[in-house]
């Protein structure tokens, strides 16, 4: 028998395994779409050095690819969720993969800006499509049980723990074959690990694409007035939140302004990576057991001890002691923010939602390092950027959680967002 990925079947022992088997490989093609999203992240901001050495030319010019890469992947999010609906994110993945891996391959083949921004430019529209946010829709799509949070969490651990293996492989791939030769083994591991992992792991989630013959109109959601406000409300929240995450590129500036030497402020950066990966799963159990309302009051110490203990500290041991809460503060983007919009709007609404609540969230985010930047050049220390950044997470949180409420509130009156069961009664079999 031959069915679609949202074809509807008995529910049997047989199509209760494979809706499970499926899960199981989906979410681990998801962790491994994660590992490979590092690459843009860690990967690339070590090439800095040698990149412009590359290009004969200041740290300035070169990384304007890394604001076009950013900004070209946050604008195709919107796209994401609409185009995902009609033919499945797994295409989505698979072709995102390798127009991205040929953006690095032609980007590793270039001697002059022009042609550089112009290769960037091409590497961040593929890369909105096949990277966080097609992860983040298999992983909620497919994992419908209680455990969701830590299943989400845990998956994306997967950045933390690519970003410490290039942090031990990069500077012997340059040594040994340059930037050209290091980008072009980047270009091959994406490929790898999103394109083939489309291939092989990733199947559409459950009643996700539309059957033939339904209608092309709009999401729900999108055309839905009673929802408006708290989309907007969720949008807001994930944007000032993102102005928080000039810090995952400064850790090592802001700690040495505390007195650390720059081998002491790698190994804290090590420290902090390795936290990441620890509290992204924890963060996920205590959604899991204390619901949004438990979720958003850890953020909300988290943002509170983190930063603000961070402006106020000095020293090692005042440093070892606030990074954990930066490290949990900073998990709201990639494990609170997902899970939030989806108790907000329902899974049947999630995907077109989520890419909208995110594209903003991550054009605040293309421009937060340098009003972090800016703040260091003005004041002389990263005091006023890290007090600013206890404010607007708060808000941030606090707008979220306005937006979840007031969705639920006129979900219960309206019976506006509907879940959808995607248990094996909706198991793919392609």
């Amino acid at each position: 028998m031959s069915t679609s990925d949202n074809d509807v079947l008995e529910r049997t022992p047989e199509a209760t395994f494979i809706h499970k088997g499926r899960r199981l490989r989906s979410t681990i093609g998801a962790f491994f779409i994660m590992i490979a999203f590092s690459t843009s992240t860690t990967g690339f901001g070590l090439l800095v050095p040698s990149g412009a050495t590359h290009f004969q030319t200041t740290l300035g010019a070169y990384l304007v690819q890394y604001s076009l890469i950013a900004v070209l992947g946050a604008l195709v999010l919107p796209f994401v969720g609409r185009v995902a609906q009609r033919v499945g994110i797994r295409k989505l993945i698979i072709v995102g993969g390798i127009w991205s891996a040929a953006g690095m391959l032609i980007l590793s083949m270039t001697t002059a800006l022009g042609p550089m921004y112009l290769a960037a430019a091409f590497i961040g529209i593929g890369w909105g499509f096949c990277t966080v946010i097609p992860a983040t829709i298999v992983v909620n799509g497919w994992n419908d049980h209680r455990h969701r949070g830590m299943v989400l969490g845990a998956t994306l651990t997967g950045t933390a723990i690519g970003g410490i293996a290039w942090g031990l492989t990069i500077p012997a791939l340059v040594s040994a074959v340059g930037w050209s030769g290091s980008v072009q083994i980047l270009a091959g591991f994406v490929f790898v690990f999103i394109a083939l992992t489309g291939v092989f792991l990733v199947r559409n989630p459950p009643n996700m694409v539309r059957r033939p013959g339904e209608s092309d109109a709009r999401p729900p959601a999108l055309r839905t007035l009673r929802l408006r406000m708290p989309i907007a409300l969720l949008t807001l929240g994930a944007f000032l939140i993102s102005m928080e995450s000039g810090i995952l590129v400064l850790v090592s500036p802001v700690v040495q302004t505390k007195g650390l030497d720059t081998a002491t402020a790698g190994l804290i950066v090590s420290y902090f990576a390795i936290w990441q990966i620890l509290l992204k799963p924890i963060v996920g159990v205590i959604y899991d057991r204390y619901g949004y309302k438990g979720s958003a009051f850890t953020m909300l110490v988290a943002y509170g001890v983190g930063f603000g203990g961070l402006a106020m500290v000095f020293g090692i041991q005042g440093l070892m002691t606030v990074i954990p809460f930066v490290a949990l503060a900073l998990t709201s983007y990639l494990v609170i923010i997902p899970l939030f919009v989806n108790l907000a709007v329902g899974k049947a609404r999630f995907a077109p939602v989520y890419s909208i609540v995110m594209t903003l969230y991550y054009i605040g985010a293309a421009f937060s390092t340098p009003f972090w930047g800016a703040s260091f050049d003005l004041t002389g220390s990263y005091t006023v950027a890290l007090y600013g950044a206890v404010g607007l997470g708060i808000a941030g949180v606090a707008f979220m959680v306005l937006g979840l409420r007031l969705a639920r509130m006129r979900a219960g009156s309206a019976r506006e967002v509907p879940e959808v069961d995607a248990r094996p009664t909706a198991a793919a079999l392609d």
